[in-house]
């Protein structure tokens, strides 16, 4: 028996270091971090918890698989959680760019069809009463829903509302 545990140095069999390591790592992966940002650490088990709640909130929204979904949010632990949602019901994302004037803003939502364009309250720290104007009328130019979240930290975990 070799060192690393196995017969003949291959790790084989369920005694192997490769066995043992997996089958640490299925037990340990709930418990492992998943997301360190801005302070907010979430383990995996925590992310599953809250990419369900994403999903539960998106499913009020009925969206359809296969529909266009326009973001315009600034990086987030909820936007990740977001991601992992839409990536689970099939919904395309489309990634925006803030800095986009907001007659681009309304060509890239005409020219790709989307369904809706999803926005976070209060972005970036500008006036968010002038930038949810902004989001209404480009919404309401393409002729798309608005989504409008806000991401609530709980005890460690994400929740989203939507409006």
């Amino acid at each position: 028996m070799s060192a690393l545990g196995g017969e003949g140095g291959q790790g084989g069999g369920e005694s192997g270091w490769l066995s043992r390591l997996q089958a640490n790592a299925a037990r340990d992966e709930a418990a492992a971090w998943a997301i360190d940002f801005e302070g907010v650490r979430l383990t995996h088990g925590e992310l599953a918890t809250a990419v369900k709640r994403v999903q539960q909130s998106l499913s009020e929204l009925r969206l359809q698989r296969g529909e266009i979904v326009a973001i315009l949010a600034p990086p987030s632990i909820a936007g990740v959680c977001l991601l992992h949602a839409f990536l689970e019901a099939g919904i395309v994302m489309l990634p925006l760019n803030a800095r986009l004037s907001e007659a681009e803003l309304i060509e890239a939502l005409v020219s790709t069809k989307v369904a809706a364009l999803w926005v976070e309250r209060g972005t970036a720290g500008n006036d968010s009463s002038e930038v949810a104007r902004r989001n209404a009328r480009v919404a309401e130019a393409a002729k798309c829903g608005l989504i409008e979240f806000s991401p609530e930290l709980d005890s460690g975990s994400v929740s989203v509302s939507i409006s």
